[in-house]
Protein backbone atom coordinates (compact mmCIF):
# COMPACT_ATOMS: atom_id res chain seq x y z
CA UNK A 1 0.00 0.00 0.00
CA UNK A 2 1.19 4.11 -0.33
CA UNK A 3 3.40 5.01 2.10
CA UNK A 4 4.75 1.68 3.46
CA UNK A 5 8.60 0.87 3.18
CA UNK A 6 11.00 2.75 1.31
CA UNK A 7 8.94 5.03 -0.12
CA UNK A 8 7.70 6.72 2.42
CA UNK A 9 10.42 9.52 2.28
CA UNK A 10 9.32 10.47 -1.31
CA UNK A 11 6.81 12.77 -2.54
CA UNK A 12 5.10 10.52 -4.67
CA UNK A 13 4.33 8.06 -1.28
CA UNK A 14 3.51 10.99 0.60
CA UNK A 15 0.61 12.03 -1.92
CA UNK A 16 -0.69 8.43 -2.56
CA UNK A 17 -0.86 8.13 1.52
CA UNK A 18 -2.93 10.50 1.67
CA UNK A 19 -5.41 9.99 -1.35
CA UNK A 20 -8.32 7.45 -1.16
CA UNK A 21 -8.06 4.44 -3.37
CA UNK A 22 -10.77 5.66 -6.08
CA UNK A 23 -8.42 8.92 -6.29
CA UNK A 24 -5.19 7.61 -6.37
CA UNK A 25 -5.00 8.27 -10.17
CA UNK A 26 -5.20 12.08 -9.59
CA UNK A 27 -2.86 11.92 -6.76
CA UNK A 28 -0.55 9.80 -8.67
CA UNK A 29 -0.12 12.50 -11.62
CA UNK A 30 0.23 15.15 -9.09
CA UNK A 31 2.81 13.05 -7.56
CA UNK A 32 4.57 12.48 -10.92
CA UNK A 33 4.54 16.32 -12.19
CA UNK A 34 6.51 17.37 -8.40
CA UNK A 35 8.89 14.67 -8.71
CA UNK A 36 9.15 15.65 -12.58
CA UNK A 37 9.81 19.22 -11.42
CA UNK A 38 12.32 18.25 -8.04
CA UNK A 39 14.62 15.88 -10.14
CA UNK A 40 14.59 17.19 -13.77
CA UNK A 41 13.54 20.91 -13.99
CA UNK A 42 15.08 22.72 -10.99
CA UNK A 43 18.46 21.02 -11.25
CA UNK A 44 18.44 22.40 -15.03
CA UNK A 45 16.95 25.63 -14.17
CA UNK A 46 19.60 25.79 -11.44
CA UNK A 47 22.19 25.04 -13.74
CA UNK A 48 20.84 27.61 -16.47
CA UNK A 49 21.24 30.04 -13.23
CA UNK A 50 24.92 28.75 -12.54
CA UNK A 51 25.96 29.23 -16.16
CA UNK A 52 24.04 32.82 -16.87
CA UNK A 53 26.02 33.95 -13.77
CA UNK A 54 28.88 32.95 -14.79
CA UNK A 55 28.68 34.58 -18.57
CA UNK A 56 27.60 37.73 -16.58
CA UNK A 57 30.41 37.69 -14.32
CA UNK A 58 32.56 37.63 -17.74
CA UNK A 59 31.12 40.54 -18.76
CA UNK A 60 31.70 42.36 -15.69
CA UNK A 61 35.22 41.33 -15.86
CA UNK A 62 36.26 41.92 -19.24
CA UNK A 63 34.20 46.17 -20.36
CA UNK A 64 36.03 45.34 -23.72
CA UNK A 65 34.18 42.08 -24.61
CA UNK A 66 33.43 41.70 -27.90
CA UNK A 67 30.48 39.48 -27.00
CA UNK A 68 27.35 41.30 -25.80
CA UNK A 69 25.22 38.54 -24.57
CA UNK A 70 21.97 40.32 -22.55
CA UNK A 71 21.92 42.52 -25.99
CA UNK A 72 22.26 39.37 -28.17
CA UNK A 73 18.99 37.64 -25.73
CA UNK A 74 17.15 40.71 -26.13
CA UNK A 75 17.80 42.53 -29.65
CA UNK A 76 14.70 40.36 -30.95
CA UNK A 77 12.35 42.37 -28.98
CA UNK A 78 13.29 45.27 -30.21
CA UNK A 79 12.30 45.10 -33.85
CA UNK A 80 8.79 47.22 -34.40
CA UNK A 81 6.99 43.88 -36.01
CA UNK A 82 8.58 41.37 -33.74
CA UNK A 83 5.96 39.37 -33.10
CA UNK A 84 4.41 38.65 -36.48
CA UNK A 85 8.54 37.47 -37.62
CA UNK A 86 8.89 35.14 -34.60
CA UNK A 87 5.23 34.17 -35.26
CA UNK A 88 5.93 32.61 -38.63
CA UNK A 89 9.07 31.37 -37.48
CA UNK A 90 7.39 29.38 -35.14
CA UNK A 91 5.16 27.96 -37.18
CA UNK A 92 7.54 27.36 -39.81
CA UNK A 93 9.75 25.47 -37.29
CA UNK A 94 6.43 23.39 -36.70
CA UNK A 95 6.64 21.86 -40.02
CA UNK A 96 9.86 19.20 -40.82
CA UNK A 97 12.12 20.43 -43.74
CA UNK A 98 9.95 23.39 -44.29
CA UNK A 99 11.69 24.49 -40.94
CA UNK A 100 15.02 24.29 -42.89
CA UNK A 101 14.06 27.78 -44.24
CA UNK A 102 14.24 29.14 -39.99
CA UNK A 103 17.75 28.50 -40.16
CA UNK A 104 18.65 30.05 -43.45
CA UNK A 105 16.39 33.35 -41.89
CA UNK A 106 19.16 33.07 -38.71
CA UNK A 107 21.95 33.14 -40.77
CA UNK A 108 20.69 36.20 -43.16
CA UNK A 109 20.42 37.30 -39.44
CA UNK A 110 23.89 36.25 -38.52
CA UNK A 111 25.51 38.55 -41.63
CA UNK A 112 23.20 41.66 -40.83
CA UNK A 113 24.87 41.78 -37.31
CA UNK A 114 28.61 41.07 -38.68
CA UNK A 115 27.47 43.90 -41.32
CA UNK A 116 26.67 45.98 -37.96
CA UNK A 117 22.88 45.99 -38.67
CA UNK A 118 21.21 43.90 -36.14
CA UNK A 119 18.15 45.80 -36.18
CA UNK A 120 15.18 45.45 -38.31
CA UNK A 121 15.31 41.56 -38.26
CA UNK A 122 15.71 40.43 -41.89
CA UNK A 123 12.10 40.32 -43.41
CA UNK A 124 10.26 37.30 -44.43
CA UNK A 125 10.82 37.76 -48.26
CA UNK A 126 12.56 35.30 -49.84
CA UNK A 127 11.81 31.88 -48.70
CA UNK A 128 13.54 30.14 -51.13
CA UNK A 129 16.96 31.64 -50.35
CA UNK A 130 16.43 31.27 -46.86
CA UNK A 131 15.63 27.04 -47.40
CA UNK A 132 18.49 26.55 -49.66
CA UNK A 133 21.04 28.53 -47.26
CA UNK A 134 19.13 25.80 -44.34
CA UNK A 135 19.28 22.85 -46.88
CA UNK A 136 23.06 23.59 -46.96
CA UNK A 137 23.68 23.84 -43.33
CA UNK A 138 22.02 20.68 -42.86
CA UNK A 139 24.19 19.28 -45.83
CA UNK A 140 27.57 20.20 -44.06
CA UNK A 141 26.29 19.17 -40.74
CA UNK A 142 25.67 15.76 -42.34
CA UNK A 143 29.08 15.54 -44.10
CA UNK A 144 30.98 16.51 -40.64
CA UNK A 145 29.20 13.63 -39.19
CA UNK A 146 29.89 10.86 -41.26
CA UNK A 147 33.14 10.02 -39.34
CA UNK A 148 30.94 9.91 -36.09
CA UNK A 149 28.55 7.79 -37.29
CA UNK A 150 31.13 5.16 -38.43
CA UNK A 151 32.44 5.14 -35.14
CA UNK A 152 29.67 4.64 -33.23
CA UNK A 153 28.61 2.01 -35.97
CA UNK A 154 32.02 0.19 -35.69
CA UNK A 155 32.33 0.66 -32.22
CA UNK A 156 28.70 -1.16 -31.87
CA UNK A 157 30.09 -4.16 -34.24
CA UNK A 158 32.70 -4.67 -32.14
CA UNK A 159 30.66 -4.92 -28.81
CA UNK A 160 28.04 -7.22 -30.78
CA UNK A 161 30.96 -9.23 -32.30
CA UNK A 162 32.04 -9.44 -28.06
CA UNK A 163 28.66 -10.61 -26.87
CA UNK A 164 29.08 -11.65 -23.25
CA UNK A 165 32.71 -12.95 -23.36
CA UNK A 166 33.10 -9.81 -21.16
CA UNK A 167 36.70 -7.88 -21.34
CA UNK A 168 38.86 -8.72 -24.24
CA UNK A 169 40.23 -7.50 -26.94
CA UNK A 170 36.37 -6.67 -29.12
CA UNK A 171 35.34 -5.16 -26.37
CA UNK A 172 38.63 -2.99 -26.38
CA UNK A 173 38.20 -2.26 -29.45
CA UNK A 174 34.77 -1.17 -29.14
CA UNK A 175 35.41 1.19 -25.96
CA UNK A 176 38.39 2.94 -27.76
CA UNK A 177 35.85 4.04 -30.64
CA UNK A 178 33.34 4.77 -28.29
CA UNK A 179 35.78 7.31 -27.19
CA UNK A 180 36.93 8.66 -30.34
CA UNK A 181 33.43 9.11 -30.88
CA UNK A 182 32.96 10.97 -27.83
CA UNK A 183 36.27 13.00 -28.54
CA UNK A 184 35.38 13.87 -31.79
CA UNK A 185 31.43 14.97 -31.14
CA UNK A 186 32.92 17.57 -28.21
CA UNK A 187 35.10 18.93 -31.09
CA UNK A 188 32.51 19.15 -33.52
CA UNK A 189 30.80 21.16 -30.62
CA UNK A 190 33.42 23.55 -30.61
CA UNK A 191 34.05 24.02 -34.08
CA UNK A 192 30.63 23.84 -36.40
CA UNK A 193 29.37 27.06 -35.25
CA UNK A 194 32.75 28.50 -36.43
CA UNK A 195 31.99 26.96 -40.09
CA UNK A 196 28.07 27.81 -39.83
CA UNK A 197 29.35 31.20 -39.38
CA UNK A 198 31.69 31.56 -41.87
CA UNK A 199 29.07 30.05 -44.21
CA UNK A 200 26.80 33.25 -43.34
CA UNK A 201 29.56 35.37 -44.47
CA UNK A 202 30.47 33.60 -47.73
CA UNK A 203 27.59 32.06 -48.72
CA UNK A 204 29.04 29.30 -50.16
CA UNK A 205 29.07 25.44 -49.07
CA UNK A 206 32.97 24.98 -49.38
CA UNK A 207 32.92 27.93 -46.83
CA UNK A 208 32.42 24.89 -44.37
CA UNK A 209 35.50 23.42 -45.49
CA UNK A 210 37.84 25.95 -45.43
CA UNK A 211 39.42 24.96 -42.44
CA UNK A 212 42.34 27.69 -42.16
CA UNK A 213 39.23 30.50 -42.01
CA UNK A 214 37.85 28.37 -39.32
CA UNK A 215 40.54 27.99 -37.38
CA UNK A 216 41.21 32.01 -38.08
CA UNK A 217 37.70 32.98 -36.92
CA UNK A 218 38.10 30.68 -33.76
CA UNK A 219 41.34 31.70 -32.46
CA UNK A 220 41.04 35.82 -33.19
CA UNK A 221 39.10 35.76 -29.70
CA UNK A 222 39.12 32.63 -28.12
CA UNK A 223 37.41 34.07 -24.89
CA UNK A 224 35.06 35.82 -27.01
CA UNK A 225 33.83 32.56 -28.91
CA UNK A 226 33.88 30.29 -25.79
CA UNK A 227 31.48 33.06 -24.37
CA UNK A 228 29.48 33.00 -27.33
CA UNK A 229 29.40 29.14 -27.77
CA UNK A 230 28.15 29.15 -23.80
CA UNK A 231 25.43 31.83 -24.36
CA UNK A 232 23.80 29.93 -27.54
CA UNK A 233 23.80 27.03 -25.57
CA UNK A 234 22.26 28.63 -22.81
CA UNK A 235 19.47 29.61 -24.80
CA UNK A 236 19.14 26.93 -26.59
CA UNK A 237 18.29 25.08 -22.91
CA UNK A 238 16.33 27.78 -22.19
CA UNK A 239 14.34 26.93 -25.35
CA UNK A 240 13.67 23.57 -24.51
CA UNK A 241 12.92 24.97 -20.93
CA UNK A 242 9.71 26.80 -21.98
CA UNK A 243 9.05 24.09 -24.78
CA UNK A 244 8.67 22.00 -21.77
CA UNK A 245 6.54 24.12 -19.72
CA UNK A 246 4.35 25.10 -22.83
CA UNK A 247 3.82 21.21 -23.38
CA UNK A 248 6.32 21.08 -26.02
CA UNK A 249 4.30 23.14 -28.41
CA UNK A 250 6.73 26.33 -26.96
CA UNK A 251 9.71 24.66 -28.45
CA UNK A 252 9.62 25.42 -32.31
CA UNK A 253 9.02 29.37 -30.98
CA UNK A 254 11.54 29.58 -28.33
CA UNK A 255 13.64 27.48 -30.68
CA UNK A 256 13.54 30.06 -33.29
CA UNK A 257 14.20 32.90 -30.89
CA UNK A 258 17.26 30.32 -29.75
CA UNK A 259 18.64 30.61 -33.43
CA UNK A 260 18.65 34.10 -33.53
CA UNK A 261 19.83 34.57 -30.75
CA UNK A 262 23.61 32.21 -32.04
CA UNK A 263 22.73 34.89 -34.91
CA UNK A 264 23.48 37.53 -33.11
CA UNK A 265 26.58 36.64 -30.46
CA UNK A 266 28.25 35.13 -33.56
CA UNK A 267 27.71 37.53 -35.72
CA UNK A 268 29.41 39.96 -33.18
CA UNK A 269 32.20 37.49 -32.91
CA UNK A 270 32.79 38.24 -36.85
CA UNK A 271 32.47 42.13 -36.59
CA UNK A 272 34.85 41.76 -34.23
CA UNK A 273 37.02 39.22 -36.24
CA UNK A 274 37.42 41.43 -39.15
CA UNK A 275 39.09 44.37 -36.87
CA UNK A 276 42.17 44.75 -35.26
CA UNK A 277 43.67 41.52 -33.13
CA UNK A 278 42.46 41.63 -30.01
CA UNK A 279 45.24 42.74 -27.01
CA UNK A 280 46.38 41.65 -23.66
Amino acid sequence: PPGEGKGEGSVAASLSANCPENELDPCFNAALILSTISVIILPTCTLAGLWAQVLLTWEHTHKEAAVDVGRAYGYVFDDDNWIVKVLIGGLLNLIPIVSLVTTGYALRALRNVADGRELPLPEWSDFGDYFVRGLLVALAALIYGIPLGLLIILSLGFFGLNGDRGAGPLALCGTGLACLASVYFVLLLLWFPAAVARFALAGDLGAFFRFDEIGRFITRDTGAYIVALLAALLASLIAGIVGGILCGVGVAFASFWAGLVFAHLFGQVARASAGPAPTG
